[in-house]
């Protein structure tokens, strides 16, 4: 299942890949942002909501990154849970 295949974020375009390679599993992650490359890379043997949950992760990432933000990694997964919430309870994603 794909979500999408880029995004543009802080006016730049970012590719979003799905991959079921296992340096995912070696980086004990479900995503990666790459700054430099502006590739998003989410698993793709996750279900539906946690590619949801990755990609908007990895989103504030990017803004984190682009806006030098300093947010710590256990903020941003707190940002991910709640916005995540807020747009599932509220069916403001896409169908």
């Amino acid at each position: 299942m794909k979500l999408l295949d880029k995004i543009h974020i802080c006016g730049v375009d970012y590719k979003v890949v799905y991959e079921t390679e296992s340096w995912l599993d070696a980086a004990q992650a479900w995503g990666l942002a790459d700054f430099s490359k502006q590739v998003i890379t989410i698993d793709a043997r996750c279900g539906k909501n946690r590619q949801r949950l990755t990609l908007l992760h990895e989103i504030i990432e990017v803004i984190n990154n682009n806006q030098e933000m300093g947010l710590e990694h256990r903020t941003i997964s707190a940002l991910e849970a709640a916005l995540f919430q807020v747009l599932e309870d509220n069916k403001l994603w896409r169908k």
